[in-house]
């Protein structure tokens, strides 16, 4: 690969992330590429590219053009290489993925619904969600790349794991008659990327946004739903996530605070003792220490 200018390039190394179904993560931008030697994985490669374009050769003389805001997916075992039409400038994401094979857990019905999804060559279009993911996964990637903290490459598996669900419901949706995402779909997308997003704040106007709804279209069909408003299933998270900071870290109640965008520790404290019905301490003290 030759370049006018010097590549920016991330990379997740094989065998670091605690998930094994999730091989390595990477990025790249480049200006030019030559026709480069064929290829093969043995499990799937997605590629989402960013910007830019390029066109995929695989070994039975198909081709698959791959365009901006577009995932593209080399099934197992398929021999492929890049072409030299690159637009110029490019910048894309990969990830591989690992043979479902005796050294991973057994296939469980969604996970072989996944499996059948992905393992698969084609180009799909990607939606606000995905896209939405796959910026904050890349984020991630950058802050981590170079020395990758074990919390933090579970936090960027979680959110691989959302991505690569968010692109099997855009792959089957576009294999139906008359594709259109129910309400539920919608609903789990909203979840999906509200956890995604912990600890950091989400607002109803991006939640809206990332979905391509309009606000009061999803508060409607939220609160429809779950029987919650938004806003109060995004307080219940944030707490649920102080508790888990209490239960499993040292971190102390300002601490957490500061990781949950809240103006005190004092704050989240009164917060958190009309949710759980007491005091952070005392809840540390008896979730963590249930013996004493």
């Amino acid at each position: 690969m030759k370049n006018d200018r010097p590549a920016t390039v991330y990379v997740i190394e094989p065998g670091a992330f605690p998930d094994p179904r999730l091989v390595t993560f990477g990025y790249r931008d480049f200006s030019y590429v030559q026709t480069l030697e064929w290829g093969r994985h043995r499990g799937p490669e997605l590629t989402f590219m960013v910007d830019g374009g390029v066109c995929w050769e695989l070994e039975h003389g198909e081709t698959h053009s791959l365009v901006g805001n577009h995932v593209s997916i080399i099934a197992s075992g398929i021999r492929h290489r890049a072409k030299d039409n690159l637009q110029s400038p490019s910048r894309m994401y990969w990830l591989r993925l690992s043979p479902w094979n005796d050294d991973l857990p057994p296939l469980n019905d969604h996970d072989r619904w996944r499996w059948q999804l992905l393992d698969r060559s084609g180009v799909w279009p990607m939606n606000r969600f995905s896209l939405a993911l796959l910026k904050r996964a890349g984020e991630l990637l950058a802050s981590q790349a170079n020395h990758p903290a074990p919390a933090s490459l579970a936090h960027l598996a979680a959110l691989l794991d959302t991505l690569l669900h968010e692109i099997c419901l855009i792959i089957h949706n576009a294999e139906q008659p008359n594709p259109s995402p129910s309400v539920q779909s919608y609903i789990q997308a909203a979840c999906n990327y509200i956890d995604s997003r912990l600890p950091a704040p989400v607002t109803v106007s991006e939640l809206a946004d990332v979905l391509g709804l309009s606000k009061s279209y999803t508060q409607r069909i939220f609160k429809e739903s779950t029987g919650m408003r938004i806003q109060d299933y995004l307080q219940r998270k944030r707490l649920e996530y102080a508790g888990k900071c209490l239960r499993e870290t040292d971190l102390t109640v300002a601490e957490i605070a500061r990781r949950l965008h809240l103006s005190s520790g004092q704050y989240l404290s009164r917060l958190f003792r009309q949710y759980f019905g007491i005091s952070p301490g005392a809840y540390r003290h008896r979730y963590r220490h249930p013996q004493e």
